[in-house]
């Protein structure tokens, strides 16, 4: 499976690097992943799943943003993509599909929250599961 991901944030590169801390991915309440049925799906996405996907911050005439997050000074994108995960493994719904759709909607749930331009995330994925 091949991951892509880019992003067209306008920003000078060493203001980026400097103001972006590190993003984990937790489970809440700060839980392991402690049930094989936890890490089914996860372990699924990853070693039964084939195909392409690309995820661009925002597409072709729309601006990325960043700011501060639940998880951090970075981009919105990578911000609702750490939320949506974290969501869905603790729902144990994990999917990429559902993972790419949430993440979409999240990024353009916190821009119009906090009114700055339009930001459009661009996804594609073309995927054939292995049972």
């Amino acid at each position: 499976m091949t991951i892509a991901s880019c992003s067209n944030i306008e920003q000078d590169l060493k203001t980026i690097v400097e103001a972006v801390s590190v993003p984990t991915i937790r489970k809440s309440n700060n839980q392991e992943f402690s049930s094989d049925n936890a890490m089914s799906p996860i372990q699924n996405a990853f070693l039964c799943t084939e195909g392409d996907i690309l995820l661009c911050a925002a597409a072709l005439g729309y601006d990325a943003f960043g700011g501060n997050t639940t998880v951090g000074n970075m981009d919105f994108l990578t911000a609702a993509l750490i939320n949506q995960f974290e969501e869905l493994t603790n729902d144990n719904k994990f999917s990429w599909e559902s993972l790419l759709d949430g993440t979409a909607s999240q990024v353009k749930n916190i821009t119009d929250s906090i009114q700055v331009r339009k930001q459009v995330p661009l996804y594609y994925y073309n995927l054939r599961y292995q049972e």
